[in-house]
């Protein structure tokens, strides 16, 4: 017949207290707390990165990231063309990428997504 088990595959019944439940409940706590600490490892090598950056690609960067500013808005801020403000960005992006893809490869970490 099709898609059956051999018989001694199949359970008997009689199996004593199994407790693997618990094991792999220990280990879900574990991989979550590897989980977090990779997490964190990553954030604090990015915000380490953005604290290097230079002087206007730092300043462009935290403006569009941690204040939702648009283009036009940072250029108006800081006085400066649009495009260069499109530049900056560009060069704190990928310098950042980088770094941090560089650091965590370095380190054998799961880098971000990009």
């Amino acid at each position: 017949m099709r898609n059956h088990s051999p018989d001694h595959l199949l359970p008997t019944g009689n199996y004593p207290v199994d407790n693997t439940h618990l094991l792999l409940q220990q280990t879900e706590v574990a991989t979550n707390g590897e989980h977090a600490m990779i997490e964190t490892f990553v954030l604090k090598e990015i915000h380490d990165e953005i604290e290097r950056l230079p002087g206007l690609c730092k300043t462009v960067f935290k403006l569009v990231f941690f204040h939702d500013m648009n283009n036009s808005e940072i250029a108006e801020k800081l006085h400066i063309p649009m495009r260069t403000v499109l530049y900056h960005k560009k060069e704190a992006l990928g310098s950042l990428r980088f770094t941090v893809l560089k650091k965590c490869l370095t380190a054998r970490v799961k880098p971000p997504y990009f």
